[in-house]
């Protein structure tokens, strides 16, 4: 089962222990999908791993959190970088795609689900 971070504002800290992450609900579809989690695979560097926290704090976010979680093996999500076509992989499959990019800066994994 892969391991994946998800970095949120500290003040939802309580929440998320309480409820889990919720979902993102967006205006316009995600590929039918309109309820998403934003996550990145635990990897071997500290800094690829926690990368999107620095990204984070750019848009005025200073005080953040991270929460690792696990999914199944079979879980269907998107796995890409920020600005490219995401295709939908099982959650295996997209740890690996993650891995395999040449620089995986700015990739991400979507969960379709809270």
């Amino acid at each position: 089962m892969p391991l994946f971070v998800h970095i949120a504002p500290e003040p939802v800290a309580k929440r998320i222990r309480r409820s889990g992450i919720a979902a993102r609900r967006l205006k316009w579809p995600y590929h039918g999908y309109d309820r998403l989690v934003w996550a990145f695979p635990v990897m071997e560097s500290y800094t690829l791993t926690y990368q999107w926290a620095r990204e984070l704090k750019r848009f005025g976010t200073h005080t953040l959190i991270a929460v690792t979680f696990r999914i199944a093996d079979d879980e269907l999500v998107f796995a890409h970088h920020f600005n490219a076509e995401p295709p939908l992989l099982k959650a295996s499959e997209a740890v690996a795609a993650i891995r395999a990019m040449q620089d995986p800066r700015g990739g991400q994994v979507v969960i379709p689900r809270r």
